[in-house]
């Protein structure tokens, strides 16, 4: 009979940090489609808001900027980050986002991650 005193403290060693890891890599998953939908959301309502105001041009881009910005509860997100533009009766609105995970070493090997979200509608003729 072979004595094998503390085999499941070694295994439980080499198990713990690959489950931590995971866990933790789920969550930040979770917090950086969270931070995704957060984005989209903001900047389809700062879309929706632009399409219904009279005599829109370049003056209502405060405006614009502040229901997205109302919109988006980011402790980092900058309200002057908003790219809005007005091509052809349309308006587009981007932001680009830096997602920092919480994972340890996610955040050395892969940087802040970028966000990218992009809302576009055709302006209404009342807004024209």
């Amino acid at each position: 009979m072979v004595l094998k005193k503390g085999q499941s403290l070694v295994e439980l060693a080499i198990i713990i940090p690959a489950v931590l890891f995971l866990i933790i890599g789920l969550i930040d998953f979770g917090r950086y489609m969270l931070d995704y939908s957060i984005l989209n959301n903001g900047v389809r309502e700062g879309t929706r808001y632009a399409v219904v105001q009279k005599n829109l041009d370049s003056t209502y881009n405060a405006a614009i900027k502040a229901v997205i910005s109302k919109k988006i509860p980011i402790s980092n997100y900058d309200p002057n980050s908003p790219v809005i533009s007005y091509p052809a009766s349309k308006i587009n609105i981007s932001i680009s986002y830096n997602y920092i995970p919480l994972t340890p070493g996610l955040s050395y090997i892969f940087g802040p991650i970028p966000i990218k979200v992009q809302s576009e509608m055709f302006l209404t003729p009342y807004a024209k």
